[in-house]
């Protein structure tokens, strides 16, 4: 996780490996533990290695709804300026270790996440997601807000209208069971647009 990540679809033109970022994390309410957490939505989840890298690295707990209930999501403020500390140009995995539609996480946390995105045009963003109709709604005409956040410098920098030309927004379809998933990418605003088919689970 973090800078130099080992999954190929981030690589760059060059060969060059790209980075996850995780700015939404989460603490066991119990044992203090941090980590991640998410929920599992459809088959394409049954292995998932995100899961399995909580169980030993962070919270502990399992990618189901009553763990969700056992830990409290946050913002992780340090991790949400991670790519305005990366000069080198790179491709990086937006919540890599979650879903960034998932319920649980307010319209105000992407709002800030997608402004970091657009001050560093000199990266590119890849968000993967199976929460199709989260992701629809929140690009819905009228519902995108033009936010601001405070950079590394303290300098309040304006969130350019949709789509940002770095940011490719992805799905993740397993079974033709959710091609519904694809419709709903075709209908959301992005300056790229890609499927995920991994793992493919039945015929295409």
């Amino acid at each position: 996780m973090g800078d130099k990540t080992a999954i190929e679809w981030t690589r760059g033109d060059d060969g060059s490996p790209g980075a996850t970022w995780n700015p939404i994390r989460a603490r066991h309410r119990v044992t203090g533990k941090v980590g991640w957490a998410c929920t599992k939505v459809s088959p394409g989840c049954t292995a998932c290695y995100a899961e399995r890298l909580n169980r030993v690295r962070g919270t502990g707990a399992d990618y189901t709804a009553p763990a969700l209930k056992d830990v409290e999501l946050f913002l992780d403020e340090t991790m949400l300026s991670q790519p305005l500390r990366w000069t080198r140009p790179r491709r990086i995995f937006v919540c890599s270790m979650t879903d960034l539609f998932l319920e649980q996480v307010p319209d105000e946390w992407i709002d800030r996440i997608f402004a970091v995105m657009a001050m560093v045009q000199q990266h590119t963003f890849q968000i993967l997601t199976k929460l199709a109709d989260r992701m629809q709604a929140y690009f819905a005409p009228g519902q995108f807000r033009d936010v601001k956040v405070y950079g590394a410098a303290g300098v309040r920098t304006p969130l350019p209208s949709w789509p940002l030309p770095n940011v490719g927004i992805g799905v993740s379809v397993e079974t033709p069971k959710y091609y519904d998933r694809i419709e709903q990418l075709r209908r959301t605003s992005a300056a790229v647009r890609f499927l995920s088919l991994e793992p493919l689970l039945a015929p295409m």
